[in-house]
C-alpha cells in the first residue's frame, strides 16, 4: 500500500487523455447551478484540495466543482460526483503547496470511498425487529384475479 499524495493543500493541474475528454455516455445533472458547474477538471486550469478534501480551482474559488479525485496506487483518477459515473484515468501534475488551504464547501454531488472492490467495507446494523423489506408482489384483495 502506497502513501497518499493527495492531501489539502495540494495544488495540481489535470491532464486529460484525448479518450477521457471525448464522449460522456450519460448526461450529468446540473443541479442548481447550471452551466457554470464544472464536471471535468479543465485543461490548463491549477486546482488545490481544501481542507475537507473537496476541489477548488484556484483562479475561480467560487466556481462549482462537480467531480473529485481519486487516488488508486499511484494512479489518479477523476469523477463526476454523481451516482452512475465511473472513475477515469488521467494524469497530474503537482505544482504546488499552500500550507493554509482553503477551508472548502463541501462537495457537490456523491463521492467514492475507494476505488478496489476489495478495499469495500461492510458495515452491519442490527434490525431493531423491524419486519423485512421485499420486492415481491404481494396480491391485491380489492381487485380481481384477472385484473
Amino acid at each position: 500500500m502506497s502513501a497518499h499524495l493527495l492531501r489539502p493543500g495540494i495544488t495540481f493541474e489535470v491532464l486529460l487523455s484525448q479518450e477521457t475528454g471525448q464522449t460522456l455516455h450519460r448526461t450529468s445533472s446540473m443541479y442548481k447551478y447550471g452551466v457554470d458547474l464544472e464536471t471535468l477538471p479543465s485543461s490548463g486550469s491549477y486546482y488545490i484540495v481544501c481542507r475537507d478534501y473537496s476541489i477548488q480551482s484556484v483562479c475561480d474559488p467560487k466556481k462549482p466543482i462537480g467531480w473529485e479525485i481519486l487516488e488508486d496506487d499511484g494512479e489518479f483518477f477523476y469523477r463526476v460526483t454523481q451516482h452512475g459515473f465511473s472513475p477515469k484515468k488521467i494524469t497530474l501534475l503537482f505544482v504546488g503547496y499552500d500550507d493554509d488551504p482553503p477551508a472548502g464547501t463541501g462537495t457537490i454531488g456523491s463521492t467514492v470511498v475507494c476505488c478496489k472492490s476489495q478495499d469495500a467495507v461492510i458495515i452491519d446494523f442490527e434490525d431493531d425487529d423491524e419486519p423485512e423489506v421485499t420486492s415481491r408482489q404481494q396480491s391485491n384483495p380489492f381487485l380481481s384475479p384477472s385484473q
